[in-house]
């Protein structure tokens, strides 16, 4: 599978609108669109202005036509009131690029198998991210596949886990896992396991970036 993943910046409080934009218009849209398999809105837990959209694709090929045919630029144009300081009819990215940020991924379902049952029932996420040096990259992967195996074999309450390796930035790997509850997902965290994979990627030189995000909208098409 191929993965984008979007993250903007909206105006304060913006957060409940867009949350039902994307109910009510990307997600129908998406489905509409053909290589469209799934999309995944979050929000970040400690921030009410960030967003982020995980959409994916049968292909890379797939998402470009999305773009090509203009249903991206519309949806993105309709979530123009929702960004900070913008006049009406204006680019919601004349700000600054720091609005809107687009990454490419090679997706891997790790949990479980079905796309239709890897988003239902969740309501919380959290990333791991590790950023390797050139010629690293297998190395990361490994450690990566380690990790996700061990929280699919013992975390209660994890719904799925996505493996995303970059393919904008090499050497990028994110581990995106999709939970019952954000009190399951703190158990874990707060377990030995995690506390065990946190250190030996940092005592490897990989240290781990992690975030925690509210689902605002998981659907499979």
């Amino acid at each position: 599978m191929y993965a984008r993943l979007l993250s903007l910046r909206l105006a304060p409080g913006a957060t409940p609108a867009f949350a039902g934009l994307y109910r009510d218009r990307i997600g129908p849209t998406l489905a509409a669109t053909p290589g469209c398999l799934a999309a995944v809105a979050l929000a970040p837990a400690a921030d009410d202005r960030g967003v982020a959209s995980l959409t994916l694709w049968r292909a890379a090929e797939a998402a470009d036509a999305y773009d090509r045919e203009g249903r991206f630029g519309r949806l993105l144009g309709e979530t123009e009131p929702l960004f900070p300081a913008h006049a009406p009819g204006s680019d919601p990215l004349g700000a600054g690029d720091e609005e809107l940020e687009v990454e490419g991924y090679a997706a891997e379902l790790a949990l479980p198998p079905a796309l239709g049952r890897a988003l239902t029932g969740v309501a919380f996420a959290r990333t791991i991210a590790v950023q390797a040096a050139a010629g690293r990259e297998d190395e990361v992967e490994r450690r990566a596949w380690a990790a996700v195996e061990a929280a699919a074999g013992e975390a209660a309450g994890l719904v799925s886990i996505f493996l995303l390796r970059g393919l904008d930035r090499r050497g990028r790997t994110l581990a995106l896992g999709l939970w019952e509850s954000a009190e399951a997902a703190g158990r874990w965290e707060r377990g030995d396991r995690f506390a065990a994979l946190v250190h030996e990627l940092e005592s490897a030189g990989l240290p781990p970036e992690v975030a925690t995000y509210r689902v605002l909208f998981a659907g499979a098409f």
